[in-house]
């Protein structure tokens, strides 16, 4: 488990100094957890992603397309999410 951990960790750290922005590393890391049917973590990162500028738009549709391909993989369905109330709760932290 940790070297799976330090090596994405790593590999993410590389991506995002050299190939993406920290919003879109961001939007990789919480699809990659949506995937994996973490439910509350992937929660955790959808309010950390909405936290650092990607759009309630941009998450909603990140949502929606994990959906289907868990669907179509014939996969265990992920969430449900709701963006619009994650979204609220971060506002209200960012606020203080």
């Amino acid at each position: 488990m940790t070297s799976t951990v330090v090596t994405w960790g790593y590999l993410i750290a590389k991506a995002n100094e050299e190939v993406f922005q920290p919003n879109e590393s961001h939007l990789i890391v919480a699809t990659a957890i949506m995937a994996l049917g973490a439910t509350r973590q992937t929660k955790s990162h959808i309010k950390a992603t909405l936290g650092i500028g990607n759009s309630v738009a941009c998450v909603k549709a990140l949502v929606d397309i994990v959906t289907r391909i868990a669907r179509w993989a014939d996969r265990p369905p992920v969430g449900p999410f709701d963006v619009d109330h994650l979204a609220d709760e971060i506002r209200r932290v960012l606020r203080g």
